[in-house]
């Protein structure tokens, strides 16, 4: 997804990628979505930093979805 280091766990292994091979694809899906809601309702679009995350949640999405 996104490179910010933020949740690096090992060298280029962020939390996302331990997530995603968790969990089946169905399941994967929710969690992005579930999250772009969550900043959504959090947020209510004012917060830059959670508007960047749904950006990036989103972009990730986008790409399951249209593979």
């Amino acid at each position: 997804m996104y490179k910010e280091k933020h949740y690096e766990l090992w060298k280029d292994f962020e939390t996302l990628d331990v997530l995603k091979c968790c969990l089946t694809e169905d399941e994967y899906i929710g969690f992005l979505k579930g999250n772009i809601l969550k900043y959504k309702l959090r947020s209510k679009g004012q917060d830059l930093k959670d508007i960047e995350k749904i950006k990036n949640y989103s972009i990730e999405l986008n790409k399951l979805l249209t593979n």
